[in-house]
Parts: structure tokens; sequence; C-alpha cells
């Protein structure tokens, strides 16, 4: 069994949490008493929840004893979990299940864990079935959509590409070539060609076969041979005997000697019919010697050469083919370059008319020498290369027409083809994958199918309860208008007859109880080796319910059937108060502890102050006076606090009182002042004023008031937020002082029952304004 709990590192509020140093060891049988909200259901859970803790997050240190010794239990796989027996709201919600039954059907009870777990799978497959089959018909609707589209794609291509080179005729005839061409080229693979101009390549496809074009015969003229001979004559002098007039005069000199050859057999002159005599030809004769007549012939030679070249040159240029001629993808290149061709052109015939022009000015002037011209400007080499190259070109374009318009029709194709290429892969990618998200859902589909066919109603509950719980619940409730019925997926259950339409929380938590109960004695439970909790049984139960629970718990686990070890949690202070007085008795011979779980003020690490569950063993002896009854405990537990705050002030006492005690002590005063004023029940302020009867002055009704309204509701607390409430103490001796002045002979008589000394109660201050204690009274302690 249980001795202590030793700590708990981390779970929920038990933050650092034990049972503290000076706390004894568990005994057989443990009742704790806690208001809600004091952490009882929190340390049952810890317990519950510890053997599904694999990784021991919550730190917890259990010491048991077996056989003799004493252990420690710190993990999830201790065999001892398997003996722990928890019965609490997580169990309520495991074991006990109701179908959602149609208007007109019966209502059926599903009972215990198993068969609640066998229900809840059932639920889950059948919602699992209801979630894939829309699943399965939207994966569907999404395929066929993409199917369509990739569909689309593929047709659309086929048709642009059959319009664009359906001339051509052959593979690309509009009638054959079809989607499932561009499908087999894109399933095939292919060469992307990169990036292709289609509006050029389309204009290979549809233009008309060029037509071949000459050639240029010349490649390249030079005139640097040429120029080097022209300097040379320029600077030649001639040697012959000069006859000065016709040096000094070279058009006399070229007219003469053009008229030398009409005088060769004349003895006069044709123009002055004046005689012409030897010595003048003989002077003629030397002055135009070969050496003149040598020099002229190689000026008219290189003359001739030069205009030759100029004008072979620009026969070439004139005889160029117009640029329509021309393949259009070189079309362009041609105009650059002949016009390019052009201008270097004419700056070299430019160049050649100079030579020409100084060799016309040697020729008159044979005597003396020359410079040659100017040549800067002037190119001595024109090359007809890129001109010839384009033309070369063309040639071999038409050469290979058709084959280079079938090269088009091709990168034009698979232009069109590698535009869709990603679209269409990935319309292909989504079929695949809505494939395999079908394809995994119809296995989701067949498993649900074939796990919901194997939860047969046989595998539901091997051990029909149907009698006992109805002789149980009867017992226990008193009545016997609730019976159940084993039917083939529960148990029908009505009322009077009747099917039972609703069940009350109460009665749920009776059911569940019983079963509990029976589950220990029904499933080879070994309860003597067993230590079972029992958190709230007695939840929305009415008095004479509570009582039947009662007794059904003392005599299956204390009385005719003990369990090795019973730890009973309650908020119910006449339960506990009914436990205690049993166990005080003896009747069940057995050890017991009786415990109250409060709230305590401690200070954390940081030295914040914060609130704390605390199980503190309940006074033996006389103390147990406070035990006749909740109102007396209540009483107890206010006037005991105050009297230890004003003893012993600290804040941490004052935090307490702020914190913990406020909706005890609302209690205790509306307790009080229902046996006081029963007639304004609900109705506080009259309450208080019937009660007070005018024995209370204003300020303290006020205060009262106040605090009935404002400052009392602290069930459900934050148990990690630190709070100041320094006015709590006195609020707290206003209540109680509130109580002596209405009652005196009452509130005596309290305080000797429970065992305290009212002296402490002293008067209130009274010069506190009424009208201004809107807040609560801040009066000091």
């Amino acid at each position: 069994m249980i001795t202590r709990l030793a700590r708990v590192r981390n779970y929920r509020a038990l933050q650092g949490w034990s049972c503290g140093a000076d706390f004894g060891d568990f005994a057989q049988v443990n009742v704790v008493y806690g208001v809600n909200g004091s952490g009882k259901s929190t340390l049952c859970s810890l317990l519950q929840d510890a053997s599904a803790d694999s990784t021991w997050s919550s730190g917890l240190k259990l010491e048991i004893s077996e056989a003799g010794t004493t252990r420690s239990v710190e993990s999830a796989g201790d065999s001892f979990w398997q003996r722990l027996k928890v019965f609490n709201r997580a169990y309520v919600e495991a074991n006990l299940r109701f179908d959602d039954p149609e208007p007109d059907a019966n209502h059926l009870l599903i009972l215990g864990e198993q068969r609640v777990q066998i229900e809840e799978e059932r639920e889950r497959l059948q919602a699992e079935l209801a979630r894939i089959a829309p699943a399965l018909q939207e994966l569907q609707g999404q395929k066929k959509i993409a199917e369509q589209d990739r569909s689309t794609l593929l047709t659309d291509t086929a048709r642009t590409i059959s319009d664009e080179l359906g001339r051509l005729g052959g593979r690309y005839n509009p009638r054959s070539y079809l989607a499932p061409l561009v499908e087999k080229r894109l399933t095939e693979g292919f060469t992307d060609p990169g990036a292709v101009d289609v509006g050029a390549e389309l204009a290979t496809v549809n233009a008309h076969p060029p037509e071949a074009l000459t050639e240029l015969p010349h490649t390249v003229f030079s005139l640097v041979s040429l120029v080097d001979s022209v300097r040379e004559v320029l600077a030649e002098r001639v040697t012959a005997t000069v006859i000065e007039d016709l040096r000094d005069h070279p058009d006399w000199s070229r007219w003469v000697q053009e008229g030398l050859a009409l005088h060769g057999d004349r003895e006069t002159c044709i123009y002055c019919t004046g005689p012409i005599t030897d010595e003048r030809r003989d002077a003629l004769a030397r002055h135009f010697d070969d050496s003149l007549r040598n020099l002229q012939g190689r000026v008219s030679a290189l003359e001739s050469e030069l205009i030759g070249v100029r004008d072979r040159c620009h026969g070439i240029v004139v005889a160029l083919p117009a640029p329509e001629a021309i393949f259009h993808d070189l079309r362009a290149e041609f105009v650059a370059a002949r016009d390019e061709l052009r201008a270097q052109v004419s700056q070299f015939e430019e160049g050649i008319e100079r030579l020409v022009r100084a060799l016309t000015e040697k020729r008159d002037a044979p005597f003396s020498a020359l410079d040659p011209p100017a040549l800067k400007t002037a190119p001595l080499q024109v090359t007809f290369g890129p001109v010839a190259s384009v033309l070369a070109r063309h040639n071999q374009i038409f050469a290979e027409f058709e084959q280079r318009r079938q090269q088009a029709a091709e990168w034009i194709e698979l232009a069109r083809i590698v535009g869709i290429r990603d679209r269409a892969a990935g319309l292909a990618a989504t079929t695949e994958r809505l494939d395999r998200e079908m394809s995994e859902l119809a296995t989701e589909k067949q498993a649900c199918d074939e796990d919901l066919a194997g939860l047969g109603a046989g595998a539901l509950d091997p051990t029909p309860i149907a009698k006992a719980l109805n002789e149980d619940l009867s017992s226990l409730l008193g009545r016997s208008d609730l019976v159940f019925e084993v039917e083939d997926d529960g148990y029908r259950i009505t009322r009077a007859g009747e099917p039972a339409d609703h069940l009350s929380e109460g009665e749920r938590n009776a059911i569940a109880l019983l079963y509990f109960l029976h589950s220990l004695s029904s499933y080879e439970t070994d309860l003597a080796g067993c230590v079972v909790l029992i958190d709230d049984p007695v939840s929305s139960l009415d008095a004479n319910t509570l009582f039947g629970a009662s007794s059904h718990l003392w005599s299956r686990l204390v009385h005719e059937h003990r369990c090795g070890q019973l730890f009973l949690f309650t908020h119910n202070f006449e339960l506990f108060r009914h436990w205690s007085g049993l166990l005080q008795r003896g009747q069940g011979n057995n050890v017991y502890g009786l415990y109250d779980m409060q709230w305590v003020v401690e200070r954390d690490h940081s030295g914040q102050a914060v609130r704390a569950p605390r199980l503190i063993p309940w006074p033996p002896g006389d103390a147990g006076k406070r035990l006749r009854s909740e109102y007396h405990y209540l009483f107890w537990r206010v006037a005991d606090t105050l009297s230890q705050c004003q003893a012993d002030p600290s804040p941490e006492r004052d935090i307490e009182a702020a914190t913990v005690l406020p909706n005890l002590c609302r209690r205790l005063l509306e307790a009080f002042l229902g046996f006081k004023a029963p007639a304004q029940l609900g109705h506080l302020r009259q309450q208080v004023d019937t009660a007070a009867g005018g024995a209370v002055d204003e300020v303290t009704l006020t205060r009262v008031y106040q605090f009935l309204n404002h400052h009392s509701h602290f069930e459900e607390a934050d148990t990690t937020k630190p709070v100041a409430r320094p006015e709590a103490v006195e609020m707290l001796h206003v209540v109680l002082e509130f109580m002596k002045a209405v009652d005196g002979e009452h509130f005596s008589a309290m305080c000797e029952a429970v065992g305290v000394d009212g002296a402490f109660v002293r008067d209130v201050a009274r010069d506190v304004d009424p009208v201004a204690s809107v807040g609560p009274f801040r009066g000091t302690t």
C-alpha cells in the first residue's frame, strides 16, 4: 500500500510538492475532505496518469509497503500501477456512454471501458468512412479536372503546331498531327532547342525557295604595289635635251608631241604653214627622246591599271543583288556588309582618282620630280569578304533550302512543346499525386471496413451485468424505476417501463460507481492487493442517494470485502463526517486516517507568495468536535484562522486569509443568515438587515454586505498568482463580530462547541465613512 507521497516535481498545481517532512504514513483507509478546487482531483489524476507518463515528467516519487518492506516507485513501468484502481470523472467518461438514438429508438447505455472503447472505435471508424467517402469523391473530381486540363493543353498545342506547319504536309498533316503525337514527344524526350525565334522560323517555313546568286569573282582589291610604282614614276626626271619653252609649258609640250606624228613627212607646219627645218626636228627629237617616251608609257600603263582596278571594283559593287533577293535570315547582315563595302569602295575610288591625277600631272612635267598625293584617308585595300560570305551562305541555303525548312519546322514544334512542358509535367504530377492519395484512401477505407466488420457484438462485453446493476441501482437509489436489459449493442435502459430519455448527472455517477465496484470483483481482480482511489463519488447525488452510495462503498471496500488500501476524496462534508464516524466507532476494524486538504500560502524559490494544496491530518480527540456539521467546520476554520492571524501575524497568513478563507467565510455567513432570516433567503441585503435588527451599526452592515457581494468567490483560484489583500483578515473579523452582535449567545455556544476561545473577537473600528467604504475595508489588524 502507499505509505507517503514523497515528491511531485511538476504536475498541474503540484509544483515541487510533497506531503511534508512531518507527515506520517497513510493508513489502510484514508478519507480526505476538501472544498472544490483544493487539489483533491489533481492528486487523484496524478496517480491515475502515472502509468501513462512514459517520460516521467511529473517527477513523482511514491513510497509503498509490500510484504513488510518499503520501496520507492519512480517509473511508469512499475508493477505497482497494475494494482491501482481509480474512480473519478475520467473513469466515468471512459466507462459510461450513451448512444444518440433516433427519435423513436430505444436508448442504449454502454458500460465498461472495453465496451466504451469499442463503441468509440466503431464511431471513429464510421467517422473515418464518412470522411473518406467525400474525400475520395473530391480527389476524383480534382483528378478529372487535371486530366481534362492536360488533355486540353496537348490538344491545343497539337492544333497550334498543325496550323503553323500543316502546309509542309507529312507528319505535320492536320489530320494526323494530334494530341498523342505531342504526348509522345513529351514522353520520349528531346533536346531542348534553346531560345527560338518562332516568327523567323515561321518565315522560313512559309518562304518561297530563294534563287541562286552570282558569287563575287574577286574578294580583295589592293593598291599597295601600284602606289609604290606611282611614287617611283613621280620621283623620276627625264634627262633629255630640254626645250625650255616646252618644259615651262607642259600643255605646249603635250600639243607639240601629239603634232609630231602628223608632221613626219611634211616640210611645213599644218597650223602655221611655216617651214619645219631639220634643226627643229632634231631639237624636238632630242627633247622627246626614248627616256621621255618610256616614262610617258609607264605613266599611261599605271593610269590604265588604276582605272581598271577602279572600274572592276565599281562594277562589282553596282552588280550586287538587291536585299530582297537575299534569304531573309541573311538580309540584315547583307545590307550591313553592302553598306560598309560601298563606303570603303567610295574612299578607295577617291584614292585612285588622286593617283591618276598625279600621273597626269607627271606626264605633263616629266623633267621634274613630283611629290606623291596624300592618301591618309583613302584605304589602299578593299575586301569583299563579308559580302561574299553572305552570298556564299545564301547560295548554300539555296542548295539546302528544303532541309533548312524542315529544321525550322522541327524547332518550331519543339519550341511549342517546350512551352507547355512544365505545365504538362505539373498536371501529370498532380494526377499521380491524386492517384496515390486515392489509393491511400481506398486502402484506409478497406481497413476501416475490415475493422468495422471485426467489431462483433460478442466482443463488446463477455460478462453481462444487467441483473447485478438492477439490484445494486435499486438499493443505492432507493427506487426501482430504472431498469437495464441486455441488448446486442449494449443495455437498453427504461424508466417505469418507458425509454429513459435523460439520466441525471447523479444517476450517471451512481451507475458508473456501481459498475466500478462490480468490476473490482468481476475481472479476476485481487481486491485485497489493490489500492483503490475514489474521488467525489457522491457528486450531484441527493441526500438519500448519498448515503446509499456511501453504504455500497463501505460494504464493498471496507466491511464485507476489504481492499488493500482505500483513499476516499470528497468535498461533501456529510459524507466525510459519516465515514469519520464509522471509522472512529471501529465498525470496520481498520486503521484509518482523516485529512483536511487546504490551500496554504508558501514562498517559492523567488520569494514570491504562492498558494499550494496541503494535506493536513485531522486532529484527534476533542478537536473532532468540528465534525458535528459543515457549519461547525466552517465556523472553526474561520475562527481558528483569524485567531492565528492575530496571534502570529505575517504576510503569508494575510494572503492565505485573502485567497482561501473568504469563500468559507461566505458559506458560514450564508448558513448563519439562513437560520436567522429564512424568509429572505436569496436576498442577502435583506437577510443582513433583518438579522441585524438594529443591533449592528451601518458601517459594519455595509462591510458585511459588500463582502458577500464582491470579496468571497475564490473556489477556483489560480494557485500560481500572488495575491495581496491585507484587508482580508479584518473582513473575517468583521463577519465574526457581526455574528456575535446579532446573536452573542449562539456565537459563544459555537466557540465552545468547536473548541476556540471567542475572546479574540474585538470591537471593529467605527471611524470608517460608510459612503467612502465602496472598496474593501482597509483597516489595520
